[in-house]
């Protein structure tokens, strides 16, 4: 088991808070703060989702993380 985010997900909302940002406008979802060991950080948190042998294919395969040959080395 292994958890996942989808690195287009992760880019799109990169994308969009930088540009927020940049229009000094505020970014919706950043509410939540994580603590770096030195400051309280204000973050976009996304949902992991748990990856196993059951939905492989419908998550890292189908974003094309990685492929099938890859993974099971065929």
């Amino acid at each position: 088991m292994t958890v996942y985010k989808p690195i287009k997900l992760i880019a799109k909302r990169a994308a969009e808070a930088a540009v927020a940002l940049a229009k000094d406008d505020s970014i919706a979802d950043a509410v939540q703060l994580v603590n770096n060991d030195k400051i309280e950080v204000t973050s976009i948190l996304l949902t992991p989702i748990q990856v196993d042998k059951d939905n492989l294919d419908e998550t890292v395969i189908k974003d094309g993380f990685h492929n099938r040959e890859k993974i099971y080395r065929h």
